[in-house]
């Protein structure tokens, strides 16, 4: 089976699709060119290609399983997250909540904490503009690598800027 050339960067796609940045339908075009680097592709990558909706490019997604992976880099999720925030999904105070879960379950570089008291001042002060925006240039400045990464990976691979 001739693998892919960038193992790291089908890691990160996933990890975009399980974080919310983006829809797993539309990896449907990058899953059929991919399809073609494989003498023999895996069940999950034609099942995505495939995909009808967004629930089975979900489920495909939810079907990856690459023994060389052992789950999301913690840096790319939560850049992953801080994207979402960035780009006008989500608010800041469930930014940071879905961070301070993503790091309450692993033992990366970040924990939950940090995330937690940053949400607790910016709910002291009723949801200060001033204070998201430092708190957002502090946490960004130490996802500076992943962010760009991620964005780089998701013009390449999917085809489009964030909606």
């Amino acid at each position: 089976m001739a693998a892919p050339a960038d193992v790291r960067a089908i890691h990160s796609l996933v990890t975009m699709v399980r974080s919310g940045l983006v829809p797993a339908l539309d990896l449907r075009a990058w899953a059929d060119d991919m399809i073609l680097r494989y003498d023999v592709p895996p069940l999950w990558l034609c099942n995505l290609a495939l995909a009808a909706t967004t629930e089975a490019a979900e489920a495909a997604i939810g079907d990856f399983d690459d023994e060389q992976w052992d789950g999301p880099d913690d840096d790319e999720h939560l850049a992953c997250v801080f994207l979402q925030y960035a780009e006008g999904q989500i608010s800041w105070a469930r930014c940071l909540s879905a961070a301070g879960a993503y790091a309450d379950v692993r033992s990366g570089n970040w924990t939950c904490e940090e995330f937690y008291a940053m949400l607790t001042e910016f709910e002291a002060t009723c949801g200060s503009a001033d204070l998201a925006t430092r708190q957002f240039a502090q946490v960004t400045a130490k996802l500076g690598s992943a962010i760009e990464r991620i964005r780089t990976l998701r013009m390449v691979h999917v085809g489009h800027a964030p909606k």
